[in-house]
């Protein structure tokens, strides 16, 4: 399992952790992507932990409210530990297989402005993609600290 720390900006000790659960959800050799229609971003399906929730339900639990599918958490493939001016957010990265889907989606607020759409893209599709250039340095590090997961999912998709 991948293990990296990134630092996107100086270290405080004093800045509140969060624990998240990303879903890498694969089917047909395809992965699951939310884009942003208006930062032009992708995004991985995920978010912070409940109380008193392991890792994987909060997989399953994200997985389903931003994307409407269902999945199964498979194997933890990596944690990237980022470090965020005013936030510390631990991802944890779960290869997921895709069961079923509903139409329904429980996002929230801050996601139903990000005018989010589910694609699905193929690793060399997912690799481009987090290339891509934004006009916000928020996003734009995110999708560069993402990409640093991609090599993880080579022995799953082709």
């Amino acid at each position: 399992m991948l293990e990296v720390r990134v630092n996107n900006s100086e270290f405080n000790q004093d800045v509140r952790k969060k624990i998240a659960s990303r879903a890498l959800i694969v089917k047909d050799n395809k992965i699951a992507i939310l884009y942003s229609k208006k930062y032009n971003a992708y995004i991985t399906p995920g978010g912070g932990i409940e109380e008193n929730e392991t890792l994987e339900d909060a997989c399953i639990r994200e997985a389903k409210e931003e994307t409407g599918l269902i999945v199964k958490p498979i194997k933890q493939v990596a944690v990237l530990d980022c470090n965020y001016p005013r936030i510390r957010i631990v991802h944890n990265y779960f290869l997921c297989e895709y069961l079923s889907e509903t139409k329904e989606t429980e996002r929230t607020d801050h996601e139903h402005d990000q005018d989010l759409e589910l694609k699905w893209l193929s690793l060399k599709e997912l690799k481009q993609a987090f290339a891509t250039s934004t006009e916000s340095y928020k996003y734009d590090t995110w999708m560069q600290n993402e990409s640093i997961i991609i090599p993880e999912l080579r022995g799953f998709v082709k």
